[in-house]
């Protein structure tokens, strides 16, 4: 059974997946095959001398990465200068107009204008009369 948990005396598998010690041993007593790969270990781990302060750096990384998003956020929240506008034709009160509209039996009908699909004129033959010719061939 592997814990999951933050590891204590990370060990390293040939095949390069990391495990606590004590679970690494659990394992190897059912079995000689990597939990996460099931290649055969053949009982061979090592130490992981530098995991531990490796996840450490990460960890204040993502932390510092963190609170810089968090106080640029707030920093752009308080300094934009734009605020939100009323689109031609909406009412200002959203809900009681939906309301108003669909007691009324009103349904939008917002149609879009594709642009028609047309073949590129590389497409076409250069000379047409040779294409529909009824004249015998070889």
């Amino acid at each position: 059974m592997i814990c999951r948990k933050d590891y204590k005396d990370p060990v390293v598998t040939i095949c390069k997946h990391y495990f606590c010690s004590d679970c690494a041993l659990q394992r190897y007593k059912k079995t000689a095959r990597c939990y996460a790969c099931t290649t055969d270990t053949k009982g061979f781990f090592k130490f992981a001398k530098n995991l531990l302060s490796r996840i450490t750096i990460l960890r204040e990384k993502k932390k510092k990465h963190s609170e810089l998003s968090e106080s640029d956020h707030e920093d752009q929240h308080h300094s934009c200068s734009h605020s939100p506008v009323q689109c031609k034709g909406e009412q200002s009160d959203k809900g009681d107009f939906l309301n108003k509209s669909v007691e009324a039996g009103w349904v939008p009908t917002n149609k879009v204008q594709l642009p028609k699909s047309s073949e590129p004129n590389w497409a076409k033959p250069e000379a047409p009369e040779y294409c529909d010719s009824d004249e015998e061939s070889d």
